[in-house]
């Protein structure tokens, strides 16, 4: 977004509304930042598991934490969400396949983030 910002000239306005010296913005390392997430191939699996897995919004700091860490260890972020209570010996009575499916999902990730 700082790029796009950039180039139709948004620094320049602000600048000039706040009566600020029109400098130029060195935005080196963010281009590098930008670039480096946009070759990420290699691949990191995270299962969040929460309560509220369905309202990803409830968890957007976390996957913003997340998704910084990862690019800093050059990885692209994969988030596996599971349904807390799917994990539960309750949930195996209730529904065999998904509670067979969320342990899967929770064993085949790299992390797991509760």
């Amino acid at each position: 977004v700082p790029l796009i910002m950039q180039q139709q000239g948004a620094d320049r306005a602000i600048l000039k509304q706040l009566q600020l010296p029109l400098t130029p913005l060195n935005l080196v390392d963010w281009r590098r930042r930008a670039l480096n997430w946009d070759s990420l191939t290699e691949e990191v699996y995270i299962a969040m598991v929460g309560k509220y897995t369905g309202l990803s919004d409830s968890y957007l700091s976390v996957i913003k934490a997340l998704t910084h860490a990862a690019i800093a260890v050059h990885r692209k972020l994969v988030i596996r969400w599971i349904e807390a209570s799917m994990l539960e010996p309750e949930a195996e009575a209730e529904n065999k396949d998904k509670y067979e499916e969320a342990w899967q999902t929770l064993h085949s990730c790299d992390g797991i983030l509760v």
